[in-house]
C-alpha cells in the first residue's frame, strides 16, 4: 500500500528560472504593483499550502535574498541546441535539495514564479488526486484544455531517472513525464471582477502585466 501524501510530506518549489525575453529581459517576477512583487504574491499564496518552501533560480542568487527562503541553483545547466535545461532541471534540483534537507518528504510540488493567481487549494487538490490513485504517479495541472506542466506534484523517488534523462538531453517536460505513470487534475476558471481568468494565468508580456495590474485593484493580494 502506497503511503498517503500530506502537505507535511511535500517540498514546495517556486520555479523562477525563465529568461523573461517577452518582458524585455530581467526578472519579470520581481516587477511590482503597489510595492509588492509578483514573486512576493506567489510566496504568500503558496506558503500555507506546504510545510517547506524553496525557490529554484539561476544567476545572481543574492537578488532573491530578501525573500528569506532557501534559493537553489540547477545542478544541470547544459544547453542542448537552442534549448536551456529548463524547468525539469529546477524540479531535479528541488528533489535533490529535499532528499538532503527534508528526507521525510516524498514529493515536490511546483509552481511558476510568474503565475500569481493559482488556486488557494492547489496543493490539496493535487494531493487528493494523487492519494486516490492506485499507483504512484506524476500529477500535472490542467485548465481550459491546456496542460500546465510547471505546476506538478513530483515523486522524489524519480530523481535518479530524471537526472539520467536530463544528462541524456531530455528537455521537454512531457517527453519525460510520459515515460512514467502520470495523471492530470482539472482546475476551473476563476472570476475576478467579472473577468474569467485561467487559474494558471502567467505574466509573459507587458499586456499580461497590464491585465494583472487591473485585476490586482480588485483582489486581495
Amino acid at each position: 500500500m502506497k503511503p498517503s501524501i500530506t502537505n507535511r510530506t511535500i517540498t514546495g518549489v517556486i520555479l523562477a528560472g525563465g529568461q523573461s525575453t517577452r518582458m524585455g529581459g530581467g526578472d519579470k517576477f520581481l516587477k511590482e504593483i503597489a510595492g509588492k512583487s509578483i514573486l512576493e504574491t506567489v510566496i504568500e499564496q503558496f506558503t500555507p499550502q506546504c510545510s517547506t518552501l524553496i525557490i529554484s533560480a539561476n544567476g545572481d542568487l543574492n537578488r532573491l535574498s530578501a525573500f528569506k527562503l532557501p534559493i537553489i541553483e540547477d545542478t544541470i545547466k547544459e544547453q542542448i541546441g537552442n534549448e536551456q535545461a529548463g524547468p525539469l532541471a529546477g524540479v531535479l534540483a528541488a528533489m535533490l535539495w529535499s532528499k538532503e534537507n527534508q528526507p521525510q518528504h516524498t514529493h515536490i510540488l511546483s509552481v511558476a514564479a510568474d503565475s500569481p493567481l493559482f488556486p488557494g487549494n492547489y496543493s490539496q487538490q493535487m494531493i487528493n488526486h494523487a492519494n486516490a490513485l492506485d499507483e504512484e504517479a506524476i500529477i500535472l495541472a490542467k485548465s481550459n484544455g491546456w496542460h500546465h506542466p510547471i505546476f506538478g506534484l513530483w515523486p522524489i523517488s524519480l530523481a535518479n531517472d530524471l537526472e539520467i534523462q536530463l544528462n541524456a538531453g531530455v528537455r521537454k517536460i512531457r517527453a519525460w513525464t510520459n515515460t512514467h505513470a502520470n495523471s492530470v487534475v482539472e482546475f476551473e476558471n476563476q472570476f475576478i471582477n467579472g473577468e474569467k481568468i485561467d487559474p494558471f494565468f502567467n505574466i509573459n508580456n507587458p499586456e499580461d502585466f497590464e491585465l494583472y495590474e487591473k485585476l490586482s485593484r480588485n483582489i486581495d493580494l
